[in-house]
């Protein structure tokens, strides 16, 4: 009963572009495959070209999981980086 992991998303059709507001793991349970295995599923999804989301600079714990998964920086936002994976 208890909720491990969570993944939030939504589809941006004008840019063909699935957006990740939030990805949690909790704590305990990460460095388990299970946040890579959550947006190995969204990869799927053929309709879309990329998975775009925003992460603070300061989580670099975060950063690292986004960069070995193969997101790139697309812009700097001052306090956040504006990433994205290719599809």
């Amino acid at each position: 009963d208890n909720v491990i992991c969570f993944i939030a998303y939504y589809k941006n059709e004008q840019n063909k572009q699935l957006y990740v507001p939030l990805l949690c793991v909790q704590e305990k349970f990460q460095r388990n495959g299970l946040g890579h295995k959550m947006l190995e599923i969204l990869s799927k999804n053929k309709d879309f070209s990329s998975i775009g989301l925003e992460i603070n600079k300061v989580n670099t714990k975060a950063y690292n999981f986004y960069i070995k998964e193969n997101f790139k920086i697309k812009e700097d936002r001052t306090e956040k980086f504006l990433m994205e994976k290719l599809l």
